[in-house]
């Protein structure tokens, strides 16, 4: 495994973003008029690819990012030693049927 520091992954997360930004941009201005680019809206329309998803960074397999416990790469976080308890039914308790 590999770590960054935090201030090359910031760094780093910053480019990429300026970078995205560029191309996610103009595609969201002409989606929020209601317009669309056949040839420059290719990316999100054919491939279905989001805007959000393409802005967002990851470093890549094998990198943990120092000073980041959410960021990705970093290990995920341990599991609750208990299970979540499972709400109540709006219903209430399952009724038998009487025979």
């Amino acid at each position: 495994m590999r770590v960054l520091a935090e201030s090359q992954w910031r760094a780093r997360a910053a480019d990429h973003r300026e970078r995205v930004a560029a191309i996610t941009g103009p595609h969201r201005e002409r989606a929020r008029r209601g317009e669309s680019h056949p040839v420059l809206d290719f990316l999100f329309t054919y491939y279905s690819h989001r805007p959000a998803r393409l802005e967002r960074w990851h470093p890549g397999p094998g990198i943990v990012l120092a000073g980041a416990p959410d960021a990705p790469g970093s290990p995920p976080p341990a599991a609750p030693s208990t299970p979540p308890r499972r709400p109540a039914s709006p219903r209430g308790p399952p009724r038998c049927a009487s025979g």
